[in-house]
């Protein structure tokens, strides 16, 4: 909860700066500001955190580190969006890498001093 209260105050107050917006401009969007802001911050920080409530942190930084390869496929899937080759090279590094670190054996000494 605290992290949704921070997140909010903080783009308020950079939206104050950076933004043009008058009293009026917020009454006709208040109802996509309400569904973006509950749906959104809400509901997907609210699943995250009881998402990784039980997972590791380092496995829960490998699948967060998908969010972007994920995106870039939902966008082209729904919404007909197509990537140039850079953004298939990042795709394709993104991915190498999460089978790579499932892949290849932890080498980790613990206990060890040199």
């Amino acid at each position: 909860m605290i992290q949704l209260a921070a997140s909010a105050v903080l783009s308020t107050i950079v939206a104050l700066f950076t933004e043009s917006c008058t009293m009026t401009d917020i009454r006709s969007a208040l109802v996509a500001l309400l569904y973006g802001g509950i749906m959104s911050c809400g509901v997907g920080y609210t699943t995250q955190i009881l998402g990784q409530r039980g997972a590791s942190e380092t496995y829960s930084a490998i699948v967060l580190s998908t969010e972007s390869v994920f995106s870039a496929i939902s966008g082209a899937l729904i919404l007909h969006e197509t990537m140039n080759t850079k953004g298939y090279i990042g795709c394709a590094l993104i991915f190498a890498g999460i089978v790579i670190s499932h892949i290849m054996p932890k080498k980790v000494k613990t206990g060890v001093t040199q």
